[in-house]
């Protein structure tokens, strides 16, 4: 005699499988679900992180400050001259930038003050979210 009710019974038996599958897969999906949310913080963390584009401002500067001739460090403006003309790097609408012409050095920028010593400035760059970020560049005079 058998009974209908057995462990072993191929209904039960797909009935444990269709179970056990929907755990798997339901713990498939919340570790999904827990991976995006981490990338998510992390991009998010990395987008008001600005210390990379500090590094990247300077280089940049270094480097343009290589091909002219530095005339004047005031407080907020690099004055510089090459055989074509006079150029300036100032703060206006939150970008650092060569003027005349567009060339941007930083984006989302409040604040920047300028120090020469010698051949050497010393630049600190205040960026909208408060972050500040300071270096110094040399130049040739």
């Amino acid at each position: 005699m058998k009974s209908n009710c057995s462990i072993y019974n191929n209904r039960g038996m797909v009935m444990i499988e269709a179970l056990i599958s929907l755990m798997v897969i339901s713990l498939m999906m919340h570790g999904i679900y827990q991976i995006m949310n981490s990338y998510q913080r992390v991009r998010f963390a990395q987008s008001q992180e600005l210390s990379a584009d500090g590094h990247q401002f300077l280089s940049l500067l270094e480097a343009e400050l290589r091909q002219y001739q530095v005339e004047e460090v005031k407080h907020n403006t690099i004055k510089m001259k090459d055989g074509a003309g006079y150029y300036q790097v100032v703060l206006e609408n939150n970008k650092i930038y060569k003027k005349p012409g567009h060339h941007p050095y930083a984006y989302q920028v409040q604040s920047w003050e300028l120090n020469q010593k010698g051949s050497w400035i010393e630049v600190m760059v205040t960026y909208q979210n408060q972050q500040k970020f300071f270096g110094i560049v040399k130049y040739e005079e």
